[in-house]
């Protein structure tokens, strides 16, 4: 067991040691205040405060992990082992930074809700982060932090034992228009065959007839073939159906629709089916509760899991309501227009609630990629360009790899071709 020594236990450094130490290193330890608990301890130790008891292994603690609410933090960059950091420390330090505190203020989404204090009804783009700053969002800076301070504590006491590193693939099916022209009304099909009209969209008005008539499938009913590709797959494959009353923001049908109660049952079936969220369950709690029994009704098994149907989260509001809503699980912790970490890991952890201080009953799954990157040809080139360098990299360290598709995208050309090329990479990276 690794003792840890610190001169004050708070909400915030409990949360960040649990993760870091626990959930990601997979290492048991121990906090602790006492002086004599820790001389007498035989196993590896470490120290973590603003000076060294004696010549033991040190961390200097910066100040972050001991206040409470927000405020302006100075974010000095540096670089640990071709890794970058902040929240850089004097050298009796065995690490030159606090990486508890650097690894809280990125969890918690800190610079985010500091934002949102001054900005409230901005959204906070990759630009504006540390991590784009530091030219690191394509890494998963916590996670390697904690392998280069593994590394340490091997180095510095025998007991520390090796550790495994695997990269394990997740897919988020964002399923916001469950049909492009299937189980709509006749009101609706009027109205949007008027539209292609006026736009001169002729062999759309055809297509939309011959699906209406039932000459031909649907373009969106892609789902059994989606489950049959990924059936021998390394990619665990999750469906989150939009579930809400019909509104000109949510362009899904709604859920009343036998057709659309009817395929969310055929996938239950096989796979995991989840919550996006429509428009209307993030302006209402009450919504979004409704939304989630009556889903549990329709596939007779409990709904925990949720993504934000358009992936611009505001912290902490967004987490709040999943959380009114009893929600247990989210995957919507990502830039949707970026290839990247939101917020610098790959590992699953809590939500920590900075207005209250308090670790939340809300687990987040972080996400690195969604179809947004393939806006065109030479993006798509640079996306798997990316994606290369950050798998290898993670590969070294061990983490899991999420992305977030929509079927819309999936089912039409290129989109078809980019995710083919996708499942082809996960494929040949996993062998």
């Amino acid at each position: 067991m690794l003792l840890i020594y610190t001169h004050r236990i708070s909400n915030r450094l409990r949360y960040i040691t649990q993760q870091c130490i626990e959930n990601i290193l997979k290492l048991d330890f121990e906090l602790t205040t006492s002086v004599e608990d820790f001389i007498k301890h035989d196993g590896p130790k470490i120290t973590y405060a603003k000076q060294p008891l004696q010549n033991e292994f040190f961390i200097e603690s910066h100040p972050l992990l001991f206040e409470k609410g927000v405020r302006a933090i100075d974010v000095t960059a540096g670089d640990w082992n071709d890794i970058p950091y902040f929240f850089g420390v004097g050298e009796k330090s065995k690490i030159p930074f606090d990486l508890f505190a650097a690894s809280f203020f990125l969890l918690s989404r800190y610079e985010e809700i500091l934002f949102h204090v001054k900005n409230p009804k901005n959204e906070f783009k990759a630009e504006l982060s540390v991590l784009h700053k530091l030219d690191a969002l394509k890494r998963p800076l916590i996670d390697l932090w904690m392998n280069a301070f593994y590394q340490s504590l091997q180095e510095h006491f025998d007991q520390i034992p090796e550790r495994a590193s695997e990269v394990n693939y997740e897919l988020s099916l964002n399923v916001v228009q469950a049909f492009k022209y299937s189980g709509r009304g006749l009101m609706r099909h009027l109205t949007e065959s008027l539209g292609d009209l006026a736009r001169f969209n002729f062999n759309t008005i055809k297509t939309r007839f011959a699906v209406w008539t039932g000459r031909s499938e649907d373009p969106f009913l892609i789902y059994n073939e989606l489950i049959s590709r990924l059936e021998f797959s390394d990619i665990k494959l999750r469906f989150f159906f939009e579930y809400s009353k019909y509104l000109y923001e949510d362009q899904n049908i709604s859920r009343f629709r036998s057709s659309l109660n009817r395929l969310i049952k055929s996938v239950a079936d096989y796979k995991t089916v989840a919550l996006s969220i429509s428009h209307l369950g993030l302006q209402d709690s009450n919504a979004l509760e409704r939304e989630r029994l009556e889903l549990t009704k329709q596939i007779h098994r409990p709904i925990w899991y949720a993504l934000h149907s358009k992936l611009n989260l505001r912290m902490p509001h967004y987490y709040k309501r999943l959380i009114d809503a009893e929600l247990r699980d989210d995957f919507s912790m990502g830039y949707a227009d970026k290839i990247g970490f939101r917020n610098g890991t790959s590992s699953i952890h809590f939500f920590y609630d900075l207005d209250v201080e308090m670790v939340q009953p809300l687990k987040v799954h972080p996400f690195v990629m969604t179809n947004q990157v393939f806006a065109n040809r030479r993006a798509a080139k640079q996306a798997f360009s990316d994606l290369r360098a950050v798998a290898n990299e993670t590969q070294k360290i061990g983490g899991t790899l999420r992305f977030v598709f929509s079927n819309e995208f999936v089912a039409e050309r290129p989109g078809t071709t980019y995710f083919e090329n996708l499942i082809q990479f996960i494929d040949e990276n996993r062998n």
